[in-house]
């Protein structure tokens, strides 16, 4: 997200101190961010959007646009139902094994519920 940040103040011309004043936090607040010693808060990403209304939010939180949210929406939705089928597949039972603490075993088929 800092650099997203850094192009919004690079594209409108702005001094990391003017940025700063302009969405109204300390100067210090926006160099530890930049330093890497603070995130962003959720705050200062409001304020970001309040005072440049033309900064998408997603784009300043996860780096896509508009158009590519909806396309990216309903790619991880398939990924989720594929997932969901290869979950199913996986927790198909083959057998149930039962052990004994005298070191014994039984396996029973859980399909024709017999024992094998």
């Amino acid at each position: 997200m800092v650099s997203r940040i850094e192009k919004i103040m690079n594209e409108q011309g702005m001094t990391p101190s003017l940025f700063a004043d302009r969405i109204d936090i300390s100067r210090s607040s926006l160099s530890h961010i930049f330093s890497g010693r603070n995130k962003p808060s959720l705050e200062i990403v409001l304020k970001i959007c309040r005072a440049l209304p033309f900064v998408d939010l997603y784009w300043l939180l996860l780096g896509i646009k508009k158009d590519e949210k909806v396309k990216s929406k309903i790619l991880n939705e398939g990924r989720y139902i594929e997932k969901k089928k290869e979950l199913k597949k996986k927790s198909e039972q083959e057998s149930i094994i039962v052990f004994f603490k005298d070191g014994t075993f039984k396996n029973y088929d859980p399909i024709e519920d017999k024992k094998i």
